[in-house]
C-alpha cells in the first residue's frame, strides 16, 4: 500500500509547477504518489505536467472542467490510495525532508494530523531555498492531545503542508460552494473530531508570495467560512469557540483592510470597500458585543477612523503609574537658549461643560442593545456573577441584544469596601452603621494583601465578562431614566430578598421611570425561601404590578407569589444551567493543586466541617476551603482567601469531592459531574432542596449515614437539565421577542 498521497490542484500554474513537482521528487521519503488535478487550466499547465512526469508511474494526472480548487482537492481525495494524504498547492514547495519528518513523528506519537510552520517567500527567495536547502534543525515536536485541540490554533490556517491519516478524514470534504476559506472550514470540522496532532516548530513549507496577491478582489464570500464556523459553534452551545472565531474574523478584517488601504490602484480601493462593508455587516451580530471592550473599540477605529487605528497599533499605552516619579528634565546644553513650552490652551468653562455632556450622551446611547439585565453582578460573590454571565450569554447566543445594566448601588457594593457600608434604618441606625463598619474593617485588615488580591480577581471577571468600563454606571434609581433599553430582565438571584437588599428595592421589580422601557420580565427571581415575612406582603404585591411576566427559581415559593401577583407564575432553573461544562471551562482558572476535597460554606456549620474532616481522614486527601475572611478558618484546612469566580470554577473542576451548603457550589457540582454532598443552609434551605429535586438528586442531601460515593446516573441528570432549560428558555425568549 502506498504510504503518502500528495494532492496538488493545478490551475494556470505553468510558471511555478516545475519547482513544485521538483520539491516532491527530491524528498528523502520516496514511498508516495502524486495526484495532480488540473482544474481546466487555460495555459500550458497540463502539457508541462505531462512532460515533467513522463515515465514516472507514481504520478497520476487527472483533468476536469474548471470547478474551483475545492472540487479539485475533493477529486484528489476520491482518487487517493495512500494511507496518508498531503496537500500541496501548485505555486508552493516543500523542504526535501518534510514528508519523512512528518510521517516519522505521526507514527511515533500515534497522531492523526501533522503540520509544520510556514515560510513566506518571494519567487527568487524560494528558488534559492530549493537549490540550497537548509539543514533540518534538531527541535522537539509539539504533541497536541485531543482534549487540548484548539479550534483556533494559528498553525491550522490553510490546508497546505498538512499530513492527515486518510481513514481519520473519512467522508469529510471541502465545501465547493465557498470561493475562499474552504480549507479553514474543513480543518475546523476535522478538529471537532478531536484528533491527536503533531506540530513541527520548523518552517518547512514554502509559501510563495504572488505579485497580485495583495490586490485581488474581495467580497463578503471571502469571510463566509468564519461565519459558518461561528454559527456552528453557536448551534452546539459552544460560546467560547464562537467568540474566538468571531474575534479571529475581525482581526482578519482589520489586517486586510490595513493592507488594502496601504496599497494603490482602483482594485485595492474596491477591495477595501468590500472588506469595510463586510465588517460593518458583521458588527450587527450579537456576539460582537461579547468581545472585550478594548478590542471592540480597536476594530471600530479601524473602519471609522483608520489613521487613529494605525497610531494606536504603533503606540502602546504607557506603563508608568502616578506613584512613579517623573524623570528629571534635561538641562539646556551650553550655548543654546532655553525655549519655554507654550501653555496648554484651556477652553472656557461653558464649552468644557457642553463637551462633557455630549461625551456622556455618546457614551450612554447604545442603539445595538435593546435588553438590559438587572441583577447582582456588582456583588463580590461567586454565584451572583456566574449566574449573571450565564443569563447574558444565553440571551446573546439566541440572538437577543442583551447587556447587563451597570446598576451598582452603595447598599450592594458598600459591603465590599475596605471600610464597609450598609444603610441600616430604624432608631439606632447610626450605631448599627458604625458597628458594621468597625467590624468589617477589622476583618479586612486581618486579611492583609489577600483582601486586595480577592477584589482584583472579582473585578477582573466582572470587567471582562459582565459589564466593562465603557458602560455608564448608575448609583441611584433616577439615573436609569435615560438608559436606552426597551426590555428589562430582573434576576436571577435573591433580588427580592429584603435581608440582602436592605428592604424591597423598586429597581429590581422594574418599578422606575424610563423613556424607552416597554416590558419587564422576572427570570428565576428569588428571595431564598418559600415566602417572605407578612410585613412585606403589601409592598411586595404593589411592586409586582410593574412586572409583566414572573418566573421564580424556587418552586415552593410559587403559590405565595401567585397569591399576591394574581397571575400564573412558573418555576425555572438558575441560568448557570443554560451553559454546558465546556462553556464554563473556557472561563475557569485552574489551581496548581490536584487531589483534594473542596469545602465551600456560606455560613458556619460545625457538622459540615466535621464531615469534611472525617472524609479527609478516610480518603487521605487534604481539604481546601474557599473563604473570604480569616476569622472563621480551620487551621488543619488549606484555605484560599483570594479566589474569584474563575478560580471558583477551577477549584470545582479539579476537586475529587465537594462538600457545601452553597446553592451555586451544588449547581456547578452537578454541571461538572462531581461527587458532592449538600448541607442545608439555616435560612436558605428551600433553594438547595429545589435544585436537588429538579435534577433527581435528593440523595445528595446530608443525613446520618449518607454516602458521598453513591453512584449517580448522570445521563438521567443531563436529561432533566435539558428538559427544564428548554422550557425556561422558551419562557424567556417568548417574553422578549416583539
Amino acid at each position: 500500500m502506498i504510504k503518502i498521497s500528495v494532492i496538488i490542484p493545478m490551475y494556470n500554474a505553468e510558471s511555478y509547477l516545475e519547482e513544485c513537482l521538483g520539491s516532491v521528487f527530491c524528498q528523502s521519503w520516496q514511498d508516495w504518489e502524486i495526484l495532480a488535478v488540473d482544474d481546466g487550466s487555460a495555459d500550458g499547465t497540463l502539457a508541462l505536467c505531462e512532460a515533467l512526469c513522463a515515465g514516472d508511474g507514481r504520478v497520476r494526472i487527472v483533468h476536469q472542467e474548471n470547478r474551483g480548487v475545492s472540487a479539485a482537492r475533493n477529486r484528489g481525495l476520491e482518487e487517493a490510495a495512500g494511507e496518508y494524504v498531503f496537500f500541496l498547492d501548485s505555486d508552493d514547495a516543500i523542504h526535501p525532508q518534510l514528508l519523512e519528518t512528518l510521517l516519522r513523528e505521526l507514527e511515533a506519537c500515534g497522531a492523526e494530523l501533522g503540520f509544520c510552520d510556514l515560510l513566506r517567500a518571494e519567487s527568487g527567495q524560494l528558488a534559492e531555498l530549493l537549490l540550497q536547502p537548509e539543514e533540518l534543525p534538531q527541535t522537539e515536536p509539539i504533541v497536541i492531545a485531543p482534549e487540548e485541540c484548539g479550534n483556533t490554533h494559528r498553525g491550522l490556517a490553510g490546508i497546505g503542508g498538512k499530513l492527515i491519516r486518510r481513514d481519520f478524514l473519512g467522508g469529510l470534504r471541502f465545501d465547493e460552494t465557498l470561493s475562499r476559506g474552504e480549507d479553514t472550514l474543513l480543518l475546523y470540522h476535522l478538529t471537532q473530531r478531536r484528533p491527536r496532532m503533531v506540530h513541527l516548530p520548523q518552517s518547512l513549507y514554502y509559501y510563495r508570495i504572488l505579485p497580485d496577491s495583495l490586490t485581488r478582489s474581495v467580497s463578503r464570500e471571502s469571510f463566509a467560512a468564519y461565519s459558518l464556523i461561528r454559527d456552528d459553534a453557536c448551534r452546539r452551545d459552544d460560546l467560547s469557540t464562537a467568540l474566538a472565531w468571531q474575534e479571529r474574523m475581525f482581526w482578519d478584517f482589520a489586517d486586510r483592510y490595513k493592507k488594502y488601504r496601504a496599497a494603490t490602484g482602483p482594485q485595492a480601493a474596491r477591495s477595501a470597500r468590500a472588506v469595510r462593508q463586510a465588517a460593518l455587516a458583521e458588527m450587527r451580530h450579537p456576539l460582537f458585543r461579547q468581545i472585550s471592550p478594548y478590542r471592540r473599540k480597536l476594530f471600530m477605529l479601524c473602519f471609522f477612523c483608520h489613521p487613529l487605528y494605525l497610531w494606536a497599533l504603533e503606540h502602546k499605552p504607557s506603563q508608568r503609574r502616578w506613584w512613579k516619579k517623573t524623570p528629571p528634565r534635561k538641562k539646556t546644553p551650553p550655548g543654546k537658549k532655553y525655549r519655554r513650552k507654550r501653555p496648554r490652551r484651556v477652553l472656557p468653562k461653558p464649552i468644557r461643560w457642553l463637551r462633557w455632556k455630549l461625551w456622556r450622551c455618546m457614551r450612554l446611547v447604545r442603539p445595538d442593545t435593546d435588553t438590559g439585565i438587572l441583577t447582582f453582578h456588582c456583588s463580590d460573590n461567586f454565584g451572583a456573577m456566574l449566574q449573571a454571565y450565564g443569563l447574558k450569554a444565553f440571551l446573546c447566543r439566541r440572538g437577543v441584544k442583551a447587556d447587563i445594566v451597570r446598576y451598582e448601588p452603595p447598599f450592594l457594593t458598600g459591603r465590599h469596601w475596605r471600610v464597609p457600608y450598609a444603610p441600616f434604618q430604624g432608631k439606632n441606625w447610626l450605631v448599627q452603621r458604625l458597628g458594621y463598619a468597625w467590624r468589617g474593617w477589622k476583618r479586612h485588615r486581618a486579611m492583609g494583601e489577600d483582601f486586595s488580591r480577592q477584589r482584583k480577581n472579582m473585578r477582573r471577571f466582572r470587567e471582562t465578562y459582565l459589564a466593562g468600563k465603557d458602560q455608564r454606571r448608575a448609583l441611584f434609581r433616577w439615573q436609569l431614566r435615560w438608559h436606552p433599553y426597551r426590555y428589562y430582565v430582573v434576576g436571577s438571584d435573591q433580588i427580592w430578598n429584603p435581608d440582602i437588599t436592605m428592604g424591597l428595592r423598586p429597581v429590581y421589580f422594574g418599578a422606575f421611570k424610563s423613556r424607552r422601557k416597554q416590558k419587564v420580565v422576572a427570570y428565576a427571581a428569588s428571595f431564598g425561601k418559600a415566602s417572605l415575612p407578612a410585613q412585606y406582603d403589601g409592598a411586595f404585591a404593589k411592586l409586582l404590578r410593574s412586572v409583566d411576566a414572573v418566573s421564580l427559581r424556587e418552586e415552593p415559593a410559587v403559590p405565595y407569589v401567585e397569591r399576591l401577583y394574581g397571575r400564573p407564575v412558573s418555576a425555572v432553573p438558575d441560568p448557570v444551567f443554560f451553559l454546558k461544562k465546556r462553556d464554563w471551562q473556557a472561563l475557569e482558572r485552574l489551581p496548581d493543586r490536584r487531589g483534594y476535597i473542596l469545602l465551600y460554606a456560606t455560613e458556619w456549620d460545625g457538622k459540615l466541617r466535621s464531615f469534611a474532616r472525617d472524609l479527609s481522614r478516610e480518603k487521605g486527601l487534604p481539604v481546601v476551603e474557599l473563604q473570604s475572611t480569616k476569622w472563621t478558618a480551620v487551621e488543619e484546612f488549606q484555605v484560599d482567601y483570594t479566589a474569584g469566580p474563575a478560580e471558583f470554577l477551577g477549584y470545582i473542576h479539579r476537586a475529587d469531592y465537594v462538600v457545601t451548603n452553597s446553592f451555586h457550589a451544588a449547581a456547578f457540582s452537578i454541571i461538572f459531574q462531581k461527587r458532592f454532598l449538600v448541607f442545608l443552609h439555616s435560612t436558605l434551605g428551600a433553594r438547595l432542596r429545589n435544585v436537588l429535586q429538579l435534577h433527581g438528586l435528593e440523595d445528595r442531601l446530608y443525613r446520618e449515614g449518607a454516602d458521598i460515593d453513591a453512584p449517580i446516573d448522570w445521563r438521567a441528570v443531563r436529561r432533566r437539565t435539558a428538559e427544564s432549560t428548554q422550557a425556561a428558555g422558551a419562557f424567556l425568549l417568548d417574553n422578549l421577542t416583539p
